[in-house]
């Protein structure tokens, strides 16, 4: 165990040198000049010289890219070109906020995936079955930014449940909680109704094994029959299923941040692209991405737990 771990660790080098590369090069040649932005559209042509050398523009591109994962490996991830702040205190400021968000939405979408698929598998090709699937699809096919926009005007408009935008108060708090509540489903459902489906085929498939019908024949409750031996056994694919649903979550929080205002990663993000504000930029994405990769790894060690025939090397 403790030596597939730490393989799966080493491995996070080329991953996050794949990926700072792409980010780094895939902003540099994207329309836009961070220095026209920091000095404004009226500057002289001498000062936009001074601050290219500044931030050292005025070098080659690998050159910069030398330079900028040298100062990576010493833990330096560079300044906002726009404030001047290191980009990892902004970042680490409002990556809480972010994982608040995914992680309701992620337990949002999980909880309704297994009671939905659940339900759905055991009346199969029933009426409940049909609405569930129904339900599932309907959610899997709405875009984020609408249905934020939907539940806004229905559950903090309309009917002022919720609170419009913002993050409130902790996140205990009740005030943090409501504030939670909108931003969470939305970007929680099409999740839900991705994973429901999976649970539902993989309850099906289990249920027609040897050993589920061995159980019945004993006279174990249905109840007993489902959770104990079915439903345990479904988890993998659920496991599989959410650990590639994670990059999902983490994109589509961009945009929900920005329909409900919250404060996290995302909208930092999203200005930060739109100001080319390269540090800011590089520096999420590569948390981001260790994020995911981390998730990934829990997952294999999920798969141990809940499968006790798998064992990794």
């Amino acid at each position: 165990m403790l030596t597939y771990l730490l393989r799966r660790l080493l491995l996070l080098i080329p991953i996050v040198f794949g990926v700072a590369a792409i980010v780094f090069f895939g902003m540099r040649l994207a329309p836009g000049d961070p220095v026209r932005i920091i000095a404004g559209p009226q500057a002289h042509e001498d000062r936009l010289e001074e601050i290219r050398r500044e931030h050292g523009f005025d070098k080659p591109i690998l050159v910069q890219f030398g330079i900028w994962l040298s100062n990576l490996v010493q833990g330096d991830f560079g300044n906002s070109v726009a404030s001047g702040v290191p980009a990892l205190r902004l970042v680490s400021a409002r990556i809480a906020a972010t994982l608040e968000l995914t992680v309701t939405a992620l337990i949002i979408s999980l909880t309704l995936s297994v009671i939905l698929g659940t339900i759905a598998a055991v009346n199969q090709n029933g009426i409940v079955d049909n609405v569930v699937t129904f339900n599932a699809m309907l959610w899997l096919s709405m875009p984020g930014f609408w249905l934020g926009l939907m539940l806004m005007s229905l559950l903090a408009v309309a009917v002022p449940l919720f609170p419009i935008s913002g993050r409130g108060d902790s996140f205990w708090s009740w005030d943090g909680i409501r504030h939670l509540a909108l931003p969470a489903i939305t970007l929680g459902l099409p999740s839900a109704g991705a994973t429901a489906r999976i649970v539902r085929a993989s309850l099906l498939e289990t249920m027609s094994q040897d050993y589920v019908r061995t159980a019945r024949s004993k006279g174990l409750p249905e109840r007993i029959v489902v959770t104990k031996h079915v439903l345990r056994n479904s988890l993998i694919p659920l496991i599989t299923m959410t650990a590639l649903r994670l990059p999902a979550l983490f994109g589509g929080a961009v945009i929900v941040e920005a329909v409900f205002a919250w404060p996290g990663l995302g909208t930092l993000l999203t200005k930060a692209v739109f100001n080319r504000d390269y540090a800011i930029t590089q520096t999420a994405a590569l948390i981001i991405t260790a994020l995911v990769i981390l998730s990934n790894l829990l997952a294999d060690f999920l798969y141990s737990i809940t499968d006790p025939r798998i064992r990794l090397e």
